[in-house]
């Protein structure tokens, strides 16, 4: 019968508990590390997306799906995500922080950014505007009316009947 027992060694006189620790210590300070330098490695392509976005967002026009192509192609949003785990970030200098929280954002939904942008942006329109809208045509605008006016698409497709508004639509644009 064998009986368990523990073995105790040192090495160069120490205890082999506090190497293995030193030892793991090291190796988590050695990943640390190589991440942050992976990281600084594409540091530019954080700062492009960000600047880039920046602009886009405070443009003072709606943003159309190519303008959001335009954004990805540029800045290699298509193949390229900002994956840095929550100790890594929390080891960047505030800064980098924001502008890598903020990526991450936009990369968990775009589309609903980029959504009620817009419509921030269609709301603030139709105030500045709200007088045209009203006397455009012989009736006001709608609501309808006004989204297809202020929307700035490559193409805008009204649907409607006779006497809807389409013509309308077109002269308020």
């Amino acid at each position: 019968q064998l009986t368990a027992c523990k073995v105790s060694y040192t090495l160069f006189g120490v205890p082999a508990e506090e190497v293995s620790l030193f030892s793991s210590k090291f190796s988590m300070e050695v990943q640390k590390a190589m991440t942050l330098r992976r990281f600084n490695d594409e540091w530019p392509k954080y700062q492009l997306a960000y600047d880039k976005w920046v602009a886009l967002e405070s443009a003072d026009r709606y943003l159309a799906e190519s303008n959001l192509q335009d954004w990805r192609n540029q800045t290699e949003m298509q193949n390229w995500k900002p994956d840095l785990d929550e100790t890594t970030l929390a080891m960047l200098p505030p800064d980098k922080q924001k502008i890598v929280s903020a990526l991450r954002t936009l990369w968990a939904d775009l589309r609903k950014a980029v959504d009620e942008r817009n419509a921030a942006y269609a709301h603030a329109e139709f105030k500045r505007f709200s007088e045209f809208f009203k006397t455009a045509e012989k009736n006001p605008l709608t609501d309808e009316q006004m989204e297809a006016v202020v929307c700035d698409e490559g193409n805008t497709l009204v649907i409607a009947g006779a006497g809807c508004g389409k013509t309308s639509t077109i002269v308020g644009k």
